[in-house]
């Protein structure tokens, strides 16, 4: 059994990467490469609240740029972070870690602290998983360094925040409320299942929601309101060649949204972890419909679009897991459906 400690190994496959081509535009956003002045490189993406364009170098291995920089930098020491960032006000505090605003030469980022020592274990556990999806097709928060032995991480600074507060920026962008858009979100979030599914680093399963908003609250929103995958604490890892299953979690779990082998199955005994059986990546796919349609909204086109998904969508909650179709799947009938839609 499982429990957040994976090893490092395997290559992006091949089928990750055509994917990503295949599907890039609602992975990541209405975004496009070019060159910028001393041939470098560059990423560009809208900013949907002033139609600006935003840019930054494409980096290599262990570097970081940020919006509007014109050049790529290794990652931050210890030292650096100490020195160079300047500690604002708090963003957001949780269970595990605290997140606070900061400055890095007149860029804003985010710190993340552990807040807990009893959770240390999954603080460096995110981090693990943060440094090694960097360069993965799963778009990721970016890195701008870390100081392990301090238990502290820098971070880009999403200003849009949590995807959890999509309908409030909705509301304040509603040019971009339509059901086409909103169905791109969903679209997104399938491909970043499949994409930890296929990872380098072994099939990861996203252990850490236990409804629609508490699963949005892992992503955060860049400026072109693509999802951005930013909590990566509880990612643990299936392989059915070894027979390593996971649990998610030490306590029982209730409710529909966890998928049915993450139940307790047996109604005479109390529960005990020891003898929870585990469970594969399949439990993503049966949360997919809940997540997508809390994405959806109940705007126009909504009732019509969520009857057209209604056979996947079944598909998904089979109580047989096996039976579930793969995320690779979900996503080439999500990129089909989403193409015949109008805005």
């Amino acid at each position: 059994m499982y429990r957040y400690r994976p090893p490092i190994n395997g290559l992006i496959s091949l089928f990750s990467l055509l994917v990503a081509l295949f599907v890039g535009f609602w992975i990541r956003g209405d975004q496009r490469e070019s060159i910028g002045s001393n041939n470098i490189k560059l990423t560009c993406w809208k900013n949907i609240q002033n139609a600006s364009e935003i840019c930054r170098p494409i980096c290599g291995d262990n570097f970081f740029s940020l919006p509007n920089m014109t050049t790529c930098y290794p990652w931050l020491d210890c030292d650096q972070i100490n020195k160079e960032i300047i500690i604002q006000d708090v963003i957001e505090r949780g269970l595990v870690k605290v997140v606070r605003h900061g400055v890095w030469r007149e860029h804003p980022v985010a710190i993340n602290q552990l807040l807990n020592p009893a959770f240390r274990d999954d603080f460096q556990h995110g981090l693990h998983m943060l440094v090694h999806l960097q360069t993965s097709s799963v778009p990721v928060t970016e890195l701008v360094g870390y100081c392990a032995k301090n238990d502290t991480f820098v971070t880009r600074f999403y200003p849009l925040g949590s995807a959890v507060n999509v309908e409030h920026i909705f509301d304040n962008l509603r040019n971009w409320n339509n059901i086409k858009f909103r169905f791109g979100l969903c679209v997104q979030y399938v491909g970043i299942i499949h994409g930890l599914h296929t990872s380098p680093i072994g099939t990861r399963v996203m252990c850490d929601s236990n409804g629609p908003s508490k699963a949005l609250s892992q992503f955060l929103l860049r400026e072109d309101l693509s999802l951005i995958l930013n909590d990566v604490d509880a990612l643990p890892k299936v392989d059915k060649s070894q027979e390593q299953l996971v649990k998610c979690g030490h306590r029982e779990l209730f409710g529909d949204f966890v998928a049915p082998e993450q139940h307790w199955p047996f109604s005479d005994k109390e529960y005990k972890d020891e003898e929870m059986p585990g469970y594969d990546e399949k439990v993503d796919i049966w949360k997919i419909p809940d997540v997508c349609n809390a994405l959806l909204g109940d705007g126009p086109g909504s009732s019509r679009l969520r009857l057209q998904l209604l056979s996947l969508h079944m598909e998904c909650k089979q109580i047989e897991p096996s039976k579930r179709p793969s995320a690779e799947n979900i996503l080439k009938q999500y990129t089909k459906i989403i193409d015949s839609l109008q805005e």
